[in-house]
């Protein structure tokens, strides 16, 4: 499908080509940027206070349910990891959780949780 462009004066007008999505892509990659330098913002808006964390960890330990942390390195301000498993041991200051899978194990101390949320199954 072309545009009809025959009554315009100019040469170049009439022989316009248009780029399509190609023209947009320079936007697209601009907002693709922003919003990934801002995802990393968006957990410390909603930290969750140490009272909450304890108990949502207690409940998960209870329950022995599959929990997904979403946690941060200390000496790492960039990196933010995520691991799913079942609580182990869970104590005031920090928890220990494994992934049945995989065999692996993490310590996590309240400070470095940043979101708690309830995982599928692990078998």
């Amino acid at each position: 499908m072309s545009v009809d462009r025959s009554y315009l004066s100019s040469k170049a007008a009439r022989c316009y080509q248009d780029r399509k999505m190609a023209k947009w892509m320079g936007f697209f990659l601009s907002e693709h940027t922003s919003a990934l330098s801002h995802s990393s913002a968006a957990f410390d808006q909603t930290r969750l206070s140490p009272k909450e964390k304890f108990l949502l960890l207690s409940q998960a330990y209870v329950q022995k349910l599959s929990i997904n942390l979403v946690y941060q390195i200390k000496n790492q301000t960039k990196s933010i990891h995520s691991f799913t498993g079942l609580l182990k041991e869970l104590s005031f200051e920090q928890c220990a959780v494994e992934n049945p899978l995989s065999k692996d194990y993490r310590i996590l101390t309240f400070d470095q949780i940043l979101d708690i949320t309830l995982a599928e199954e692990v078998e």
